[in-house]
Protein backbone atom coordinates (compact mmCIF):
# COMPACT_ATOMS: atom_id res chain seq x y z
CA UNK A 1 0.00 0.00 0.00
CA UNK A 2 1.39 3.39 -0.98
CA UNK A 3 0.79 6.14 1.56
CA UNK A 4 0.27 9.82 0.81
CA UNK A 5 1.81 10.91 4.08
CA UNK A 6 1.62 10.63 7.80
CA UNK A 7 0.24 13.39 10.00
CA UNK A 8 0.17 13.52 13.77
CA UNK A 9 -2.40 15.31 15.90
CA UNK A 10 -2.67 15.57 19.67
CA UNK A 11 -6.15 15.67 21.24
CA UNK A 12 -6.95 17.89 24.23
CA UNK A 13 -6.76 14.81 26.50
CA UNK A 14 -3.18 14.14 25.37
CA UNK A 15 -3.98 11.20 23.08
CA UNK A 16 -1.80 11.15 19.97
CA UNK A 17 -3.64 10.46 16.69
CA UNK A 18 -1.75 9.46 13.53
CA UNK A 19 -3.36 9.59 10.09
CA UNK A 20 -1.87 7.83 7.07
CA UNK A 21 -3.83 8.21 3.86
CA UNK A 22 -3.67 5.48 1.23
CA UNK A 23 -3.30 6.55 -2.40
CA UNK A 24 -5.01 3.45 -3.85
CA UNK A 25 -7.56 2.28 -1.32
CA UNK A 26 -10.75 3.75 0.11
CA UNK A 27 -10.36 1.97 3.45
CA UNK A 28 -9.55 2.92 6.99
CA UNK A 29 -8.09 1.23 10.02
CA UNK A 30 -8.23 2.19 13.66
CA UNK A 31 -5.46 1.05 15.96
CA UNK A 32 -5.02 1.81 19.63
CA UNK A 33 -1.61 1.63 21.23
CA UNK A 34 -1.18 2.36 24.90
CA UNK A 35 2.25 3.52 25.99
CA UNK A 36 2.40 1.07 28.88
CA UNK A 37 3.39 -2.52 29.17
CA UNK A 38 5.48 -5.06 31.00
CA UNK A 39 8.65 -3.01 30.61
CA UNK A 40 6.96 -0.16 32.50
CA UNK A 41 5.74 -2.28 35.42
CA UNK A 42 7.42 -2.26 38.80
CA UNK A 43 8.58 -5.72 39.91
CA UNK A 44 5.72 -5.92 42.43
CA UNK A 45 3.19 -5.68 39.57
CA UNK A 46 4.79 -8.00 37.01
CA UNK A 47 2.13 -9.38 34.66
CA UNK A 48 -0.66 -6.88 35.41
CA UNK A 49 -0.50 -5.26 31.94
CA UNK A 50 -0.86 -8.65 30.27
CA UNK A 51 -3.81 -9.47 32.53
CA UNK A 52 -5.51 -6.15 31.68
CA UNK A 53 -4.92 -6.76 27.96
CA UNK A 54 -6.87 -10.03 28.17
CA UNK A 55 -9.61 -8.50 30.29
CA UNK A 56 -10.30 -5.89 27.58
CA UNK A 57 -11.50 -8.63 25.22
CA UNK A 58 -13.78 -10.56 27.59
CA UNK A 59 -16.97 -8.88 26.40
CA UNK A 60 -19.31 -6.07 27.35
CA UNK A 61 -22.94 -5.72 28.45
CA UNK A 62 -24.02 -5.68 24.80
CA UNK A 63 -21.67 -8.50 23.69
CA UNK A 64 -21.64 -11.18 26.37
CA UNK A 65 -18.25 -12.73 25.60
CA UNK A 66 -15.16 -12.38 23.43
CA UNK A 67 -16.62 -14.60 20.68
CA UNK A 68 -19.77 -12.47 20.32
CA UNK A 69 -17.67 -9.30 20.35
CA UNK A 70 -15.32 -10.67 17.68
CA UNK A 71 -18.26 -11.80 15.51
CA UNK A 72 -19.81 -8.33 15.70
CA UNK A 73 -16.52 -6.73 14.59
CA UNK A 74 -16.01 -9.28 11.81
CA UNK A 75 -19.58 -8.81 10.52
CA UNK A 76 -18.59 -5.20 9.78
CA UNK A 77 -15.29 -6.21 8.15
CA UNK A 78 -13.22 -5.64 11.27
CA UNK A 79 -10.52 -7.78 12.80
CA UNK A 80 -9.78 -8.43 16.45
CA UNK A 81 -6.08 -8.94 17.06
Amino acid sequence: MQLKGLTRHRLSNGLAVFIAQSVEDAIFEILMHVEAGSRDEPVAHNGICHLLEHMMFRGTQRYADSVTLAQAMESLGGENN
